[in-house]
């Protein structure tokens, strides 16, 4: 099961963040989660139960051998990771997307992160529930 991963909105962009509040008012008091962003692609993975993990970019799903900025030149080194999260899915019967950024050489441009390509998952999404969104409505103690 496909799904399409929200943009991040930066901060700088104050217009639609007061638009955003204004017909959102409780959200200025929320917990929100911060995470590092990376300057590369996003890239998902797509778990259903008992079936072979498929691979999407950000608006659709891959080819089964699309290899989308050299994606499959990278997939040995986390295969534990993704071989772990079909057996969750397969155990639970429920299909899960893991979210990441694919980045580093001859992604993009702007900052050099070596000679290599990296994954970093951000979020998770279980049954179509995003974790994140899960967590942000969570209160914390202080």
């Amino acid at each position: 099961m496909f799904l399409n991963y929200p943009e991040i909105e930066n901060l700088y962009k104050r217009k639609k963040i007061d638009k955003f509040l204004k017909f959102n008012p409780n959200a200025r008091h929320n917990q929100y989660i911060a995470q590092t962003k990376y300057d590369g692609t996003n890239i998902q993975f797509c778990f259903e139960p008992n079936q072979e993990m498929r691979i999407a970019k950000r608006s659709q799903l891959l080819g089964r051998d699309e290899n989308f900025y050299g994606i499959l030149d990278v997939l040995d080194r986390y295969q534990d990771i993704l071989n772990y999260v079909q057996i969750i899915c397969d155990d639970i019967e429920k299909p899960i997307n893991l979210f990441g950024e694919l980045f580093g050489q001859g992604i993009q441009k702007r900052i050099n992160y070596g000679p290599d390509k990296y994954l970093k998952f951000f979020d998770i999404a279980v049954n179509g529930e995003f974790f994140t969104y899960s967590l942000a409505k969570i209160r914390f103690p202080k």
